[in-house]
């Protein structure tokens, strides 16, 4: 089978993180740390699993920081050491195991690509898989499956980014008719912008802001108003079509990167600006929740500043080794900082539903409209092509995705 292989190297991996700050290009260059192989098809882990044919796979801003070298060290005990890209995806099962239950060949189906107990075969279930936190789980790299986090990262499974990757039955869920194949791909990234809301939830009374409105922030904004949110909510933006995005899905009040950002969050939050001789301005007042989309050590740093007393700050995007971070604000104003790591189970309309599940019931009732964040596909040959688009946000790009014709 066609796939896009990732074999990184201690030293690919930091010459990748120098290079590709001097320019992007890096990323899908000829050093490119992934290369489109043939490979023999994933087999079947035990009787439990399903094989599915890839229909399509989305590129996630988690792929792109692996490939350029951005994500943090301390993940490297997470993932193998060489595995096929795509955690987000849709497919068609195409073979079954003899003890998987309510799937069969012919499905339409996404998997939750996270692999904890129940997936690699630990009969002593850990405190967090048990309370249904599965991202959260004591167990990732133990049991019968190679050292990985999730499909897309692991060996064993193969990917979404390829012809065929195997899964777990108890992570596969049957697509119904009305959540298209685009719909399908965002399911991944929405929920984990919803698991972050659902898990910190803001007053009614509070405003919010959304650091960011690539994917990740889009959906969050989608998210709080997929919920009946009704709080004021402001978000930071870098390119006119997010601008257009936010406000189509729910944003009030939008203030572009490079604006004088302190002085328009202090005019809409009626607060008082501090000027010290050197060094950012401090913020009296301001917003009560922040999520925050971008993660790099000036959006953190500003975020400390935006927040009032006792302000919550939520890490969303996949924040790693950052200089610099002044957490004066912290201590001084007793901000929280939380962090937000994929999915897991939420309440929801009177039950215990998973993030993906709830996605999908938003989907049906038109709660939410995922298909439109999709706005770049391409073939699986040209992913270099897609990457490109991708980490350029060329042509108003939101989502890109790969697909198998």
């Amino acid at each position: 089978m066609k796939a896009v292989l990732c074999k990184p190297t201690p030293i690919k991996y930091l010459l990748m993180r120098y290079l590709s700050r001097l320019s992007p290009k890096i990323v899908y260059g000829h050093l490119c740390m992934a290369k489109l192989v043939e490979l023999p098809e994933p087999k079947l882990i035990n009787e439990e699993w399903v094989k599915i044919k890839v229909t399509m796979s989305g590129i996630c801003g988690s792929d792109i920081g692996g490939l350029n070298g951005q994500e943090s060290l301390y993940l490297e005990p997470y993932i193998s050491k060489s595995f096929v890209l795509g955690h987000e995806n849709v497919g068609i099962i195409s073979e079954v195991g003899k003890l998987v239950k309510g799937l069969k060949a012919g499905d339409r189906v996404t998997a939750v690509p996270f692999l904890s107990c129940r997936q690699r075969g630990i009969k002593e279930i850990c405190r967090y898989c048990n309370e249904g936190d599965y991202a959260l789980c004591e167990n990732v790299n133990e049991g019968q499956l190679s050292k990985g986090i999730s499909i897309g990262w692991n060996k064993d499974t193969s990917g979404g980014w390829s012809e065929y990757f195997v899964a777990h039955y108890s992570n596969v869920i049957k697509l119904p008719d009305e959540v298209s194949d685009e719909d399908a791909v965002m399911i991944d990234s929405f929920s984990c912008a919803l698991h972050a809301v659902m898990q910190n939830l803001p007053k009614n009374s509070d405003t919010v802001l959304v650091y960011g409105c690539g994917t990740m922030g889009i959906n969050t904004i989608a998210s709080i108003r997929a919920l009946g949110l009704k709080n004021k909510l402001i978000a930071v933006y870098s390119r006119e079509f997010q601008k257009k995005m936010a406000l189509k899905l729910g944003a009030d009040i939008m203030i572009h990167s490079r604006d004088d950002i302190f002085k328009k969050i202090a005019d809409i939050t009626k607060a008082r600006i501090y000027y010290p001789q050197l060094g950012k301005p401090a913020i009296e007042g301001g917003v009560e929740i922040i999520y925050e989309c971008v993660a790099n050590s000036d959006t953190i740093n500003n975020s400390l500043r935006f927040l009032r007393a006792k302000g919550r700050l939520v890490l969303i995007a996949t924040a790693g080794a950052l200089k610099n971070i002044d957490v004066a604000p912290l201590w001084f104003r007793e901000i929280s900082i939380i962090g937000s790591c994929e999915q897991g189970h939420e309440r929801y309309k009177n039950s215990i539903m998973s993030t993906y599940e709830i996605v999908i019931d938003m989907l049906k009732e038109k709660k939410i409209n995922l298909r439109q964040l999709v706005t770049h596909k391409f073939p699986l040959d040209k992913f270099k092509h897609a990457l490109k688009t991708a980490v350029n946000k060329s042509d108003n790009a939101i989502k890109v995705a790969l697909y198998n014709s």
